[in-house]
């Protein structure tokens, strides 16, 4: 998104227009540089310098249940994919290719903010199913 940002607003610029389009993209510019360094997706461990993407997930509040259930038992038998109705509950996924883990935290929504609604879950990459993709 960033990097898109960029690239628009220097095409605005580059283009011969009037000064207020100019200002456009040099503003579209700023912004793509200031979302590029502010939104994070990934991590850092700073013990191991192993970097864990993270991904987001939304489900409806109806299956939180089940989300918490297959999260304890086996969370290969469940159906990982997004929901695009809802967001009721989020969850927060942090995984590395290089340590073959995932890590998962689920919250559910308040109004106003998130709030835990579990423990963080660890489990190797091949136990998640389609929980990354």
């Amino acid at each position: 998104m960033s990097a898109g940002l960029f690239v628009a607003g220097v095409v605005v610029v580059v283009f011969p227009s009037s000064v207020s389009v100019n200002i456009l993209g040099a503003f579209m510019c700023f912004f793509g540089v200031i979302t590029f360094f502010m939104m994070k997706s990934s991590r850092v461990d700073t013990q191991t310098g192993i970097r864990y993407k993270k991904c987001v997930k939304y489900f409806p509040s109806s299956m939180k249940a089940d989300i918490l259930k297959a999260l304890s038992d086996d969370p290969t038998h469940f159906d990982w994919s997004e929901k695009d109705d809802s967001e009721g509950i989020m969850l927060e996924i942090y995984y590395s290719t290089a340590a073959n883990n995932v890590y998962v935290h689920c919250l559910q929504y308040v109004p106003y903010e998130y709030c835990s609604c579990s423990d963080w879950y660890c489990f190797p990459i091949d136990r998640c199913g389609n929980m990354i993709q």
